[in-house]
């Protein structure tokens, strides 16, 4: 499949509607969306993240294949943010902080050494650093992302790495290859990469020019064979495993010496990131994704056009009781809205007995998990064990159950929002059904098409105004800052500041495990009272957008069928052309979906 071909015949059928007069108010706005999706497609964008435990190697990677040493590196770990490098014909940096407020700079090595892990710059507030930078491998539509070490001993740089893995359409993840697939790597693969579902991953098998050149067919053999045991869904032949060397690709380039570029694989993994990209399974799926949105979409636009005609069929006595009817609707508006507001408080409690269930059942066998490691322990370092590797463990298993669960509580609000959506559809169709005169129906004479308001035109809006808060970025930020603050305090205990004797470690456990249990049962109330106050929010703004939308359909279907009646009274004669221009308009649509389908 040619990608940029399929997306050309997508943005060619959208540019046909645009070109056509749309001048009624829910004409234009089915139509804003369509041009929304064609936005979306225009800047589309494969994102590539480069993965690795820190000190891979992996700025050193990414300046090699930009051709250009502008990522700072260093002999301890220097990346302390997310850099996400995009096409642009000027050198460019700016730096996005969580506030939301920018700075602009040249991307420079130097200006970006500012924003290093070994810096003075407060990072933790750094969202991530935009770079925009003149390399062909950017040019067309392709991110790439440097990342924080996987394992790197600062939490909050280890987090902003997790919490950017999904984004990946392709991830490299850099091995090295005198010591590869540390259980940590493993780890990571497995919990972040392998279980969400992201399979197009290259393996780089960096500083391979460390080995020994009798051995390098083994050492490369033996990376497979770790990875096929550890991952049995991957096959060994599946497996996409490259011998590199980034110090040599980064000279090479800036020596401007082939032998020791080729030397390095550099072309090797330019070509292997390129047919990823563009030759793989993520480009059919966005095909086919926007394929579906754009007919869709057109299929919306193609009933609002058939209601119209409908309208202009009527009659003036037709359309009069139709308005009838919809006064009744309008007298009505603050029952609807309550009983919106406890159908939706009904489901809210409902969600949050599932969610408190499933965190309690967590919590039950994270203390389990904990407790048989803390009374498992032998050794000497019992305060470095609690206030390090025991916090780290719970940081860990919060991160991992908030990003699973996220996706089932937007599923249940993107559910309760389609609920809200459609009961709002079939209160006025039925409403205008039981009030309306037993001789006229809200189905015009002459067609089938009825005044119906679409679930889909509501809820879609409320879907896209990007107002359900799902929870897991929110809830992300506190796994390694306030909700887990209080373990550290652990390290300040008396029995845990020297080395411990039998009986002394004995001791020191019966004291911890009930202060961990109290502790990790005030981190949950406290992730619990998060997540409650995020799907309240969520919760309500669902009913409130739900409740706007259908204001405004509503009130755009009474506008046009008032404005029919008013024409209608004065000057029938201007129908025929409004009846010619909406049957010119449906049968554009009409071919542009039967395009759509043959493709």
């Amino acid at each position: 499949m040619n990608y940029n071909l399929e997306k050309d015949k997508l943005l060619q059928v959208i540019k046909l509607v645009e070109r056509e007069n749309w001048s009624k108010k829910l004409q234009k706005s089915l139509v804003k969306e369509i041009s929304n999706l064609k936005n979306t497609i225009e800047h589309d964008f494969f994102t590539v993240v480069v993965l690795g435990e820190f000190k891979r190697g992996k700025s050193t990677f990414i300046n090699a294949l930009l051709e250009s040493n502008l990522l700072p590196t260093n002999v301890t770990p220097t990346t302390a943010t997310i850099n996400a490098l995009m096409y642009n014909e000027e050198k460019i940096a700016e730096v996005v902080y969580k506030d939301g407020h920018t700075q602009k700079g040249d991307a420079t090595l130097e200006f970006l050494n500012g924003f290093s892990a070994d810096s003075s710059a407060d990072t933790e507030n750094i969202n991530y650093i935009k770079i925009g930078y003149p390399s062909e491998l950017l040019r067309n539509h392709v991110i790439l992302v440097d990342t924080p070490g996987v394992s790197d001993m600062n939490q909050q740089r280890v987090q902003v790495t997790y919490d950017f893995v999904p984004k990946a359409d392709v991830v490299i993840f850099l091995l090295d290859a005198t010591s590869p697939l540390k259980r940590t790597e493993k780890e990571f693969i497995e919990d972040h990469l392998l279980k969400y579902g992201i399979e197009k991953i290259i393996f780089i098998a960096n500083r391979f020019d460390e080995i020994e050149e009798e051995d390098e067919e083994e050492v490369l053999e033996d990376i497979k064979k770790r990875l096929s045991a550890s991952f049995q869904q991957m096959e060994q032949e599946g497996i996409n495993i490259i011998p590199f060397s980034a110090f040599q690709a980064l000279q090479g380039v800036i020596k401007k010496d082939e032998i020791l570029i080729k030397t390095s694989n550099l072309p090797l993994v330019k070509d292997t990131i390129e047919t990823l990209i563009y030759e793989g399974t993520s480009p059919e799926n966005k095909i086919r994704t926007y394929t579906r949105k754009l007919r869709l979409g057109l299929e919306a636009l193609y009933r609002q056009i058939e209601q119209e005609l409908s309208i202009t069929r009527a009659n003036v006595e037709e359309l009069e009781k139709i308005i009838l009817q919809m006064n009744v609707l309008i007298s009505e508006k603050a029952n609807r809205k309550n009983k919106l507001k406890d159908y939706a408080e009904t489901q809210r409690t409902d969600m949050l007995a599932i969610i408190r269930k499933s965190l309690q059942n967590f919590q039950r066998e994270l203390k389990e998990e904990v407790f048989a490691l803390v009374e498992s322990y032998k050794g000497t370092e019992f305060k470095h064990f609690i206030e390090k590797q025991i916090v780290s463990l719970v940081q860990k298993r919060i991160s991992q159950w908030i990003t699973s669960y996220s996706g089932p509580m937007n599923l249940m609000l993107s559910k309760l929002n389609h609920e809200l959506a459609n009961a709002l559809a079939r209160y006025f169709n039925t409403t205008m059904a039981f009030h309306g005169n037993s001789h006229v129906s809200t189905e015009f004479k002459g067609t089938p098409a009825k005044i119906s308001i679409e679930a889909d035109d509501i809820s879609n809006v409320t879907m896209k105004a990007g107002l359900i808060a799902g929870g897991a970025a929110g809830l992300l930020m506190l796994v390694g800052g306030p909700l887990l603050l209080p373990l550290i305090g652990l390290a300040g205990m008396p029995y845990l500041q020297k080395a411990m004797l039998d009986n002394k470690l004995k001791e020191a456990k019966a004291k911890v495990l009930p202060e961990l249990s109290n502790l990790i049962n005030q981190n949950f109330n406290t992730l619990y009272g998060e997540i409650e106050k995020n799907m309240s929010t969520s919760v309500e703004q669902i009913v409130i957008l739900n409740e706007q939308r259908f204001s405004e359909i509503f009130s755009a279907y009474k506008e046009e069928i008032e404005q029919n009646i008013m024409a209608k009274k004065t000057n029938q004669d201007s129908f025929l052309t409004e009846q010619k221009d909406l049957n010119c308009k449906k049968d554009l649509l009409t071919k542009l979906l039967q395009e759509l389908k043959r493709g």
